[in-house]
């Protein structure tokens, strides 16, 4: 199975790699991204500059607790941060790098919490200068070492790392 999946990816690089031409610079594009930096979705506005280098910054908010019975006591907020360089004109190779800031504020009388987790990410992106957006792919999420809560987690554990699926889709202008 991995050795199906470095081919895959070897063969999409070449593919990408031999397509000199880029996204025009100083594209912007909103999009929604499911799963990915934000662990259940965000809302993102990403910024191509310099034909090849993109800027992204999101938000989402995620209730604490989805039990129908009990009060919520917490709320997550998720900031995905992120630098993206991009490989190919319409069809692209993304990689990135970020941090993805989430800010656990509480609603009883306990501290609030924050974390930084620094993030890897390669995926297929489809994108023109002007039109539909879509991406498609993985996050690397680090462990929690850079926690400021290391012995609350949401989803993870605190001494893996974990492969996350994305899903994205918007519009660039």
């Amino acid at each position: 199975m991995h050795k199906l999946f470095i081919g895959f990816v070897c063969m999409l690089c070449f593919v990408l790699f031999s397509q000199a031409q880029y996204v025009s610079k100083n594209t912007k594009i909103v999009y929604l991204e499911l799963l990915g930096n934000s662990d259940l979705y965000s809302i993102n506005f990403e910024y191509v500059f310099h034909k090849n280098h993109g800027i992204r910054l999101g938000a989402s908010w995620v209730p604490g607790t989805w039990n129908a019975v009990t009060n919520n006591d917490r709320h997550f907020f998720y900031f995905p941060f992120e630098y993206n360089y991009l490989i190919g004109h319409k069809h692209l190779l993304d990689l990135s790098v970020g941090v993805q800031t989430t800010v656990t504020y509480y609603t009883q009388d306990l501290p609030n919490h924050y974390r930084f987790r620094p993030q890897l990410g390669v995926a297929y992106r489809y994108q023109n200068s002007k039109g539909i957006f879509g991406r498609v792919g993985i996050t690397a999420n680090t462990p929690y070492f850079l926690s400021a809560d290391v012995s609350e987690t949401f989803f993870y554990t605190n001494s893996r790392w974990l492969i996350w699926p994305l899903l994205a889709g918007g519009w660039s202008f």
